[in-house]
């Protein structure tokens, strides 16, 4: 790693309290906040995630999905130059048909560094896709690492950073759970609402810890409004009133917190000196603390979990509030849909054939495509938790579940095509029985290696991904 050139420096860290949408509004008050911490002296400055727009389920959050040359980085280049400072923040940029929230890091020369979030959290997934960069900057000041929001409690993060940075700058864009639900859902849900407070607050110092090297953490602040959507493809939403939690920080490489501001006291910036460099870890990477839980952990155990809605990546257009395009993530959920309804159906079929026939049994490939379909369903949804490690592309992940799927379907729909034509109870066995012909071999021989390669292949691809990113 490049030493830096200025070990001992002030740095500040953004509160911004944004506008759905209103991008030129929004860029007038980073800019005002800004210059604000660079008149206390700051030379690196850290802007929330989001920082375009805060991110309800609002159509006219659709207005700030930028190109990747935009007037936020426009801001930012300006910014760097006017005070000879490097500067960072995140938000939503299309480029080549996908939405990804863009991390964006300048130094005063104008140079631009950025980092793709790696996973959206819950809902964030019907705005934006996944990215797969290591979030590691080569800068004047040395290695600077980016993380954006959930990114810090990630042992992912801490791993492709450790060792390589002398700084670490990140956004968040944090909120907790309803307030508006009555007060036996608050009560219900008061344990979670207070850890999801203790991780928004305590993440930055767990980060530094594990990493051994400063951080600094730019918040939004506010109360707002938003739309709890009940199911995929449903524009049906409950009402959601909440507010962001947390608070903007600076933090040192042993975890300790040099300046912060609680959401509670609005917009503004705080300042603090920190020294520039790596240094052993003060944290296991391994525990129970908030940077140590691995990616997905956290998202599956909250009640609005990924799950609830689809996860968007790449398009041929910018995407709207909630849209849903064919990836590989929604493909192994319509898979399983579909597998699903086939098992529950063919299971009414197996019943009436076992109620009519003299020797209650249904006939042997009903009752194997009613299993099959329901044991395939669930498959599909083990293909799709995987999806998240995959170390291909959008398109190659969505083409290592799709072939798996496709063989999966095609096995289902032979065994209900041998279940209405009850022509043989082995369809393996020669000669190759279909209806009042036959098979010829070679093809059940090409169509069975094609099977065990394409599903054992298409796996084996996503759980190497899995198996890279623990080891």
């Amino acid at each position: 790693m490049t030493a830096p050139i200025e070990p001992r420096m002030r740095a500040a860290a953004v509160q911004l309290d944004a506008e759905v949408g209103d991008v030129a509004t929004n860029l007038e008050r980073i800019e005002r906040l800004v210059d604000e911490a660079a008149a206390s002296g700051a030379r690196l400055i850290a802007v929330p995630e989001f920082c375009t727009s805060r991110l309800p389920f609002d159509p006219r959050a659709h207005e700030a999905v930028l190109p990747p040359d935009n007037a936020a980085v426009a801001l930012f280049r300006q910014l760097a130059a006017r005070h000879r400072c490097w500067i960072g923040g995140s938000m939503l940029v299309a480029e080549h048909g996908e939405i990804s929230n863009r991390y964006h890091f300048v130094e005063p020369d104008g140079r631009v560094h950025v980092h793709d979030k790696d996973l959206p959290t819950m809902w964030e997934n019907a705005f934006y896709g996944p990215g797969s960069d290591d979030g590691v900057f080569k800068t004047a000041l040395g290695g600077v690492g980016a993380a954006v929001c959930w990114e810090l409690i990630r042992t992912q993060t801490v791993r492709r950073m450790l060792g390589r940075v002398a700084v670490a700058v990140t956004g968040t864009h944090w909120w907790t759970l309803p307030s508006n639900w009555g007060s036996a859902v608050n009560r219900g849900l008061a344990s979670l609402a207070q850890f999801n407070r203790y991780l928004s607050e305590n993440a930055p110092a767990e980060f530094a810890r594990r990493l051994g090297a400063p951080v600094l953490q730019a918040s939004h602040c506010g109360r707002f409004r938003t739309g709890f959507m009940l199911a995929p493809g449903v524009r049906l939403a409950v009402p959601y009133d909440t507010e962001f939690v947390g608070c903007t920080q600076i933090v040192d490489a042993d975890g300790h917190v040099l300046a912060q501001r609680q959401v509670q006291e609005g917009p503004g910036v705080v300042v603090a000196e920190i020294t520039l460099g790596a240094q052993a870890p003060r944290g296991p990477l391994l525990d129970s603390g908030a940077a140590a839980v691995p990616a997905r952990l956290l998202a599956s155990a909250e009640p609005m979990r990924q799950g609830l809605l689809p996860e968007p990546r790449p398009r041929r257009r910018p995407r709207r509030c909630g849209e849903a395009p064919v990836t590989a993530d929604l493909f192994c959920l319509l898979a399983a849909g579909v597998f699903f309804t086939s098992g529950l159906l063919t299971g009414v079929w197996k019943y009436v054939a076992i109620m009519n026939a003299e020797t209650a049994q249904a006939p042997v490939y009903v009752d194997i495509a009613h299993r099959t379909s329901l044991m395939y369903a669930f498959s599909a949804i083990l293909l799709r938790e995987f999806v998240p490690y995959s170390p291909l592309g959008p398109t190659g992940t969505l083409w290592a579940v799709a072939v798996p799927i496709l063989f999966f379907a095609s096995a289902i729909a032979m065994y209900i095509l041998h279940g209405i034509l009850r022509d043989t109870d082995n369809q393996l066995r020669r000669p190759h029985v279909l209806g009042r012909g036959t098979v010829p071999g070679v093809l059940i021989t090409v169509y069975m290696v094609a099977l065990i390669v394409g599903e054992i292949g298409g796996f084996a691809i996503l759980f190497y991904g899995l198996l890279r990113s623990v080891f």
